[in-house]
């Protein structure tokens, strides 16, 4: 497992989905903005893209540690289905997220609801279906590369 790797293309990533919710009808979440509250009722980007990006690092480290063990292989296709399984966790972790969240338990914060139902219709499952089989395809292209030159861990 390339650590740095696993940490570089998890932020890659994570920029990517970022760039992408914006170019969908994603926006309307505003990723940065729902993790920048989740601690405070009132919006700090700052933490909220901090926050965004720690979670690619940590589903990046997640997808190499699943490849370092033998859980399918470093590759688009294995790439695509962990994004796609990581999209069913976090559809139903963000429907519970009122429970939690300090922004939508003041009233200041729309709750998305389970997939992002509440915020873009049914359009947020195809969309955000996309969008993290696309974290998982990106972050297999970039990992592979250090995977096959560096090996620094294990």
């Amino acid at each position: 497992m390339s650590l740095a790797g696993a940490v570089i293309a998890g932020l890659a990533a994570t920029f990517v989905i970022w760039v992408t919710t914006r170019l969908s009808t994603m926006n309307l979440m505003g990723l940065e903005r729902y993790l920048g509250t989740l601690f405070t009722k009132t919006e700090n980007t700052t933490v909220g893209f901090l926050l965004l990006y720690l979670l690619g690092v940590v589903f990046g480290l997640i997808y190499a540690a699943l490849w370092s063990v033998g859980i399918g292989w470093i590759g688009y296709l294995y790439g695509v289905i962990f994004g796609i399984v990581q999209w069913l966790v976090i559809g139903v972790v963000i429907g519970s997220l009122p429970a939690v969240h300090a922004g939508m338990r003041s009233g200041r914060v729309k709750a998305p609801g389970i997939f992002m139902i509440n915020l873009a219709g049914l359009w947020a499952i195809p969309a955000g279906l996309a969008n993290n089989a696309l974290f998982g395809f990106v972050f297999a292209f970039v990992y592979q590369f250090f995977a096959s030159r560096y090996d620094w861990v294990g």
